[in-house]
């Protein structure tokens, strides 16, 4: 997989997050890519979509380099990686790598905590997301507003 260089400079104040690399948990929009909520009809049913999440497009502007979507498990609940139906659920690269990942948002968890390429991932928070980055020794952050973005879980 082609990523941004991790050549030292100093970004730009209007980019603030430059080269930074990300993955998108795969329930939000990002123009051109067609998001599947871990389900094949919804690949089936719905196009690519033709916007991207306001969200999303913040950290584009400023800087931040998409390198994938992330996987979740099937509709966003906790799911054993041989219990996975449409996709395979993701692995949890710690330990000996057949722990569970935990929750819906344990594909970000993992992409995290196993690919030094990922800066970070941009996940979901509906009470799940600490449970998927800690049982893979992350840390989570999140605020108030809509989306992932700053609180500590350990």
């Amino acid at each position: 997989i082609a990523v941004p260089s991790r050549l030292r400079f100093t970004p730009p104040p209007s980019k603030p997050l430059l080269s930074t690399r990300l993955t998108v948990k795969d329930i939000s929009d990002v123009e051109g890519i067609q998001t599947c909520p871990d389900s094949r009809e919804n690949l089936r049913l719905f196009p690519p979509a033709t916007t991207t999440a306001l969200a999303i497009q913040t950290l584009i502007n400023a800087g931040c380099q998409i390198i994938g979507m992330s996987q979740m498990c099937s509709t966003v609940l906790k799911q054993e990686t041989a219990q996975s139906v449409e996709f395979l659920a993701p692995f949890n690269p710690r330990a000996d790598r057949w722990q569970s990942p935990s929750g819906g948002s344990s594909g970000q968890g993992c992409a995290v905590a196993g690919h030094e390429s990922v800066d970070f991932a941009v996940a979901s928070d509906c009470r799940v997301l600490p449970s998927g980055t800690v049982i893979a020794v992350l840390i989570s952050f999140s605020s108030n507003i809509q989306w992932t973005y700053a609180r500590a879980s350990c």
